[in-house]
């Protein structure tokens, strides 16, 4: 008995058995479902006949030894289910039990792997036979399973003679690995920067154990012979033109319009026997929708034409690559396997497919491409459930489906439209009652409102509705007097008090637009804050240089110590036209100016104060800065309802302690804020404190699910609402309800009403549902634009096609997200939180939100700083946690690797007391990221270490102790120890990668040792090796 040592591919299909990896468990493993009619004996002597003539179907797996033996004998692979002793329906459905069961079998390795099923019913008009097959991808590929069913339910060979054994020279064509081919795949390897990034519903390397689903369409015949002679007259082979179609719509749910996807190639059609002759090429497709369909699909023949002309190089090697440079066990989630050169499509006269799937290890997605026995094109898409959802499916295979439909009508593809997709065409705009006249409200509760009724509270004093509207009458006639009047600019240089309030009203109800300045800026930002917007005047409390002032102490005492009898008449108009400005963070380091108009205004306090139901008997508290948007709403709606405004007194502004007094004391019923400073008053108010509050928003900053929890917690009944919309939008343009589902992810929202939001990929085509792109919005809420230097900018505000054709003027946000199939739209991180770490992009946001959901983290931000020993980029997690006692890294780490793929993982952490705010009260990332550089790797900061002691019983850290430099003994070694700051030099390396060669048994090289940092980093290393060297890879 022959034995022939296992190829990479077959080693790697046992390691994915073994369930010791994501998306593991499994066998690579093809079942296919017949019914008909058959006769129990002679498909028992068919199947025997079959296991004798091909030695395939007497292989052995010896999955000790690593070798395949060919027995002389066949084993036992037939077996007779007979139910028809059970009436029709019992047998049905103990079939579909047999096929759930047998679709997921892992056949065993004590006989060659392989075995088919012949289940006999009762009498059924439709079928009385139904035979299960299923195959091993350990000997057979997809080529020599499609002649084995042709010689199975076919008419009977006159010789079944038996095969010859595949040749070694034969077996291993795709493992030779010349130079040549070496060297092109490793120059691909370079330029592959990120995997394929679907709307995966869990990360993938979270899935142990995967259950399979098969989807699939169907393109008649003569539909199909049409396509593909279309891609003809443009010299694209049919294969080619398929897999530019699918690669199409599939990136348009993929993350930047990006695929890294594995093409199985095989030439068991050139050889006399069947086996598994396979290997696979690796495509990496990136859609520009600029260079149209038909150059895209030439770009990717040619690829895929070159990349067939180094196949020595097997796919195992090059996963191997990209397993060590993502650091990621799962680097290829999607396949595409093509079976149109199978041979003639398989078609008996006794019998029909029924069903059928496939499993391959570490495959979350199989996109299979075969013919029926009609000639129909079938395009299945064999996928992990808990990876891909069943719904996201059918909407991509709907897609396919819909774009070879219009390449069948084309007259030309060279002229073929852009897919468009499925995008949402969920619409707002027509769906909101004109907005009130906030104003007109404002000012007759100002003056016709109950005597007693308290407007504003702040550090101890109550101002009736009666006096507020006094100061207002006042303000405008004084301002009146100084010549300041309809469409001239005032900036309100004032601290957060009741006098900035009223000078906010009094400009309002004139026409002034007013801008509030924030007066903790710095002299020059300050200079350019008054200048950039062209204020006439400035209401101020301390004289300005370079600008005309006007005391707030003056303007309120009017002649004769009596209220005015000259005030204006209100002469605000409620549409387009500038109202105010606001000033908001600019991505060229310098503040915006963004011009806001009273119609989009009326729109966010209309739609927001019949939601929340807000009335005369509510009370509100404004925590939020008066140049920051959110407090537009504070401010107005509570005049706008009748209700009281509670302000926090100017020693109480960052002090949480003091809100929760204050809310107790003024039974504060709504709460409008960013999210870090309701965390702040969570943490800071005492037991029954906060019980007056009915509902609790929060907007302008990611919402931790935590907080959620905690607010559900303490105030059961309140209402909680998720804000969002960048000041370029006013105020809020999106919001959402946290319902009780709503704990792993809060999302974003949908749109008010009188608005549209869209989700765009990086040509402002239309993303689908699921699919990450920016976040862009337009309506009623958007703003005129930016004002620079005096001149209206439209600056990033962009024209797009809505999905119903119409050009709409749209802000294009910072923010990326995706729409969810009920219309609400996720926060996904934005444009510059996205951090490059040894050539792989990982999104900021998804490391914090993973680890918010440790029980001991409060607050993770994670940062990128620069280390000048290596002189390279390293991940740092900065975070504060509940407990006072410090935290293991070594658990933080654990916990994150569950979660994320080890490229993720930061290499640094950092705990801090209090994360730095910004005047906004978000957490200032930049003062952050100085922090956490000034910490690891200021003066004296060489080498850091924490407190994750190094075990003392592993053998690595036992050999890197050896060369711990004499000086620094008694310097912890702990796992994240920079080995420089140990002292270790090159010639140290030298001799530690020899002597880790030795106890790993693998073959460790100096020049990959030095590429590692710290203690961890050389114990991952030689772990991830040795792993590799067992083909610890995915195929």
């Amino acid at each position: 008995m022959s034995e022939q040592a296992l190829n990479p591919l077959q080693r790697a299909y046992l390691l994915g058995r073994s369930g010791m990896f994501p998306l593991g468990g499994t066998s690579m493993h093809d079942f296919r479902q017949w019914h008909g009619k058959l006769d129990t004996a002679t498909l028992r002597a068919s199947v025997a006949r079959l296991a004798q003539k091909h030695p395939a179907l007497r292989t052995l797996i010896d999955e000790a030894q690593l070798v395949q033996r060919v027995l002389p004998v066949p084993g036992e692979h037939f077996d007779c289910i007979d139910l028809t002793d059970l009436d029709l329906a019992q047998a049905l459905q103990r079939l579909e039990q047999l096929r759930d069961e047998l679709s997921h079998h892992v056949l065993t390795l004590e006989q060659a792997p392989w075995f088919i099923w012949l289940v006999q019913l009762p009498e059924n008009p439709d079928y009385e036979s139904v035979v299960f097959c299923s195959f091993d991808g350990l000997i057979l590929d997809g080529y020599s399973i499609a002649q084995l069913l042709k010689e199975l339910f076919g008419a009977p060979l006159p010789n079944p003679e038996a095969a010859p054994p595949i040749t070694r020279t034969a077996q291993n064509v795709f493992f030779a690995n010349n130079e040549r081919d070496r060297a092109y795949w490793q120059a691909k390897v370079d330029t592959f920067d990120a995997r394929t990034e679907l709307p995966w519903q869990q990360p993938l390397e979270t899935i142990r154990r995967p259950s399979y689903r098969r989807q699939g369409i169907v393109i008649d015949r003569a539909a199909w012979q049409r396509i593909a002679a279309s891609g003809a007259r443009h010299r694209l082979l049919p294969n080619t033109l398929l897999t530019a179609v699918i690669f199409e719509v599939l990136s348009y749910w993929a993350k930047e319009r990006h695929l890294l996807v594995s093409l199985p190639v095989s030439n068991s059609a050139l050889l006399d026997g069947l086996a598994n002759h396979s290997s696979f090429i690796v495509v990496d497709y990136r859609h520009a929708a600029t260079s149209g369909f038909c150059a895209r699909a030439r770009a990717l023949q040619k690829d895929v034409l070159d990349a067939m002309g180094h196949l020595s190089c097997a796919g195992v090697d090059i996963a191997k690559q990209l397993v060590k440079k993502f650091s990621c066990p799962i680097t290829l989630p999607v396949a595409l396997t093509n079976g149109l050169s199978w041979g003639e499509p398989l078609r008996f006269d006794h019998l029909v497919p029924a069903a059928g799937i496939s499993r391959t290890p570490q495959l979350a997605l199989d996109i299979r491409l075969t013919l029926s026995a009609d000639g129909d094109l079938l395009i299945d898409f064999d996928h992990v459930e808990q990876a891909l959802s069943v719904a996201l499916a059918r909407r991509i295979l709907k897609g396919i489906h819909t774009r070879l439909m219009q390449l069948e009508q084309a007259q030309d593809l060279d002229s073929l439209v852009e897919y468009t997709g499925d995008a949402p065409a969920v619409s707002a705009a027509a769906q909101h009652p004109a907005p009130e006249d906030y104003l007109g409200q404002i000012a007759h509760h100002l003056l016709d409102i109950p005597p007693d009724k308290p407007a504003l509270v702040c550090a101890g004093q109550t101002l009736s509705y009666v006096v507020l509207g006094q100061r207002v009458a006042t303000l405008r006639a004084a301002l009146n007097d100084c010549g300041i009047g309809p469409g001239q600019v005032l900036a309100i240089c004032l601290a957060k008090s009741p006098e900035h309030v009223c000078v906010a009203l009094a400009c309002a109800l004139s026409g002034i637009i007013w801008v509030p300045i924030d007066m903790d800026s710095p002299a020059e930002r300050l200079s350019y804050l008054l200048g950039n917007c062209r204020a006439e005047a400035a209401v101020t409390a301390v004289p300005l240089a370079g600008i005309r002032n006007l005391d707030i102490t003056a303007l309120l005492a009017p002649p004769d110590g009596e209220v005015a009898r000259h005030t204006p008449t209100p002469c605000y108009t409620i549409d387009e036209r500038a109202a105010y400005y606001l000033y908001t963070s600019g991505s060229t380091g310098r503040p915006k100016c963004v011009v806001l108009n009273n119609l989009a205004t009326a729109n966010v306090l209309t739609q927001t104060r019949q939601r929340w139901q807000v009335t005369a008997d509510d009370v509100l508290m404004a925590v939020t800065p008066f140049h920051h948007d959110m407090s537009v709403f504070d401010v107005f709606a509570t005049f706008a309802a009748g209700a009281t405004l509670v302000l926090p007194a100017l020693d109480e502004i960052k002090n949480a302690q003091a809100w929760a007094q204050r809310v107790e004391q003024h039974k504060v019923s709504v709460w409008c804020s960013v999210p870090a400073i309701v965390d702040m008053l969570l943490a800071c108010a005492q037991e029954g404190q906060l019980d007056s509050l009915r509902l609790i928003a929060q907007g302008g900053d990611y919402i931790k699910p935590g907080v959620i929890k905690a607010l559900r917690q303490r105030l059961p009944v309140a209402r909680l609402f998720s804000l969002g919309g960048p000041t370029e939008t006013t105020i809020w343009s999106v919001w959402h309800e946290i319902g009780a589902d709503d704990t792993e992810q809060i999302p974003y929202g949908q749109a008010l009403p009188g608005n549209d939001y869209y989700i765009l990929d990086e040509q402002h085509q239309h993303c689908p549902v699921d699919a990450v792109g920016s976040i862009c919005m337009a309506g009623v809420n958007l703003s005129n634009g930016y004002l620079l230097d005096g001149e209206l900018s439209q600056d990033e505000f962009i024209l797009l096609k809505d999905p119903a054709g119409q050009w709409r003027r749209a802000f294009r946000a910072s923010d990326k997200g995706y729409r969810r199939a009920d219309g609400n739209i996720i926060f996904a991180g934005r444009d510059n939180g996205y951090l490059k770490v040894r050539g792989v992009r990982i999104a900021s946001a998804e490391v914090e939100q993973v680890l918010a959901r440790h029980p001991l983290i409060r607050d993770a931000a994670v940062v990128l700083c620069s280390n000048p020993v290596h002189e390279e980029h390293e991940l740092v997690a900065v975070y504060r946690q509940h407990s006072v006692e410090p935290l293991a890294v070594a658990q933080l780490k654990s916990f994150l690797r569950s979660l994320l793929p080890e490229s993720h993982i930061p290499s640094r952490w950092l705990a801090v007391e209090a994360f730095p705010l910004t005047a906004n009260a978000k957490v200032d990332r930049n003062a952050l990221q100085r922090l956490a550089q000034a910490q690891l790797h200021g003066p004296g900061r060489s080498a850091p270490t924490v407190a994750s002691q190094a075990p003392q019983g592993q053998p690595v850290y036992e050999l890197l102790r050896q060369y711990v430099s004499p000086v620094l003994l008694h310097a912890e070694l702990s796992a994240d120890s920079d080995l420089l700051g140990l002292g270790i030099r090159t010639p140290q390396l030298k001799q530690l990668a020899s002597q880790l060669s030795q106890l790993t048994n693998t073959q460790i090289d100096l020049l990959s040792l030095a590429k590692c940092r710290t203690v961890e980093e050389v114990v991952q290393f030689t772990t991830a090796l040795t792993a590799l060297a067992h083909d610890n890879v995915q195929v």
